[in-house]
């Protein structure tokens, strides 16, 4: 069974399409009590307890107003843009924690194109709720994602951090999870998971894309991804504490959007739907590192 990449549509097209697609599976994925009791959704294999502590992300929110190149400018600072996040302790151009509403924040525009979308309680990675980016069916492309245009202007660069929680039963073929784009719409630096669990990182900036293996995370638990680009060119991607790979790419100036959530393209296989529970998204003007 073979995947290709997905060509996204630009992000002026952000089609609200919301399916809600995940059928009769609502009640069995907001297993309130068991994801509660430790973070971990008993149906999706967990057992209540998290042994191997999750590596979450935190950050503040502002919405952005502007859309543009993101991180074009010089002038302007990250002081006048960044505000506190309560539920997180930082400050940043934007953060969610999923815990203060059921319905989804409004400082970012939603994508479900063949896909749900929704806030899900029973526990996330530092509250109890999170969100949940799911197909049911797989198909042939998909998105169910959030994006947030970043302002312009903002210098030193920009930062994402979320974290992710992959079931045991993940789609074994490549899923995007979440990254960056260009001011022109198209993909820019992505983190993806294959083969169930193995992160790797995605330089779609050139004509072929480019791929860096990050790493193996744990199944049934949280774990933290954190990106920073800077000015000068430099990507970085942490796994929880740990820098996992280091690039460089003149694009890292034009990125204007960042995206968080389930975005698929392939071939017909078995396995017919997936999922994946996303928390503590951050976005910010350079790394904070992993606070959980």
């Amino acid at each position: 069974m073979g995947s290709t990449r997905f060509t996204w549509p630009t992000w002026v097209c952000l089609a609200l399409a919301s399916a809600g697609c995940w059928g009769g599976g609502k009640a069995q994925l907001d297993d309130d009590a068991a994801r509660a009791a430790g973070g971990k959704p008993a149906h999706l294999g967990g057992t209540g307890s998290d042994d191997d502590p999750s590596d979450a992300s935190a950050l503040p929110a502002e919405a952005a107003t502007a859309s543009g190149p993101g991180i074009a400018g010089d002038d302007a600072g990250p002081s006048s843009m960044t505000t506190t996040c309560p539920e997180l302790g930082v400050d940043a151009l934007a953060c969610e924690s999923f815990e203060s509403s059921a319905a989804l924040p409004a400082r970012f525009t939603p994508i479900a194109q063949q896909g749900e979308l929704r806030v899900a309680a029973g526990g996330g990675a530092s509250g109890a709720a999170s969100l949940l980016s799911a197909f049911d069916p797989l198909p042939s492309a998909g998105r169910a994602e959030l994006a947030y245009a970043l302002p312009v202007g903002i210098a030193p660069g920009v930062s994402l951090q979320f974290s992710i929680y992959l079931p045991v039963d993940g789609y074994p073929e490549a899923m995007d999870l979440g990254g960056l784009a260009l001011s022109s719409g198209a993909d820019a630096f992505v983190v993806s998971v294959v083969g169930g669990n193995q992160l790797v990182l995605s330089d779609r900036t050139g004509a072929v894309a480019a791929s860096t293996q990050l790493a193996a995370i744990p199944q049934n638990a949280w774990r933290c991804v954190e990106l920073e680009a800077k000015l000068d060119g430099t990507l970085s991607v942490w796994i929880g504490k740990t820098l996992a790979a280091q690039v460089h790419s003149q694009q890292t100036a034009l990125i204007a959007a960042a995206r968080v959530g389930l975005a698929y393209a392939g071939t017909a296989g078995p396995k017919t739907s997936t999922l994946a529970y996303f928390d503590d998204v951050v976005i910010g003007t350079h790394a904070v590192g992993c606070l959980h």
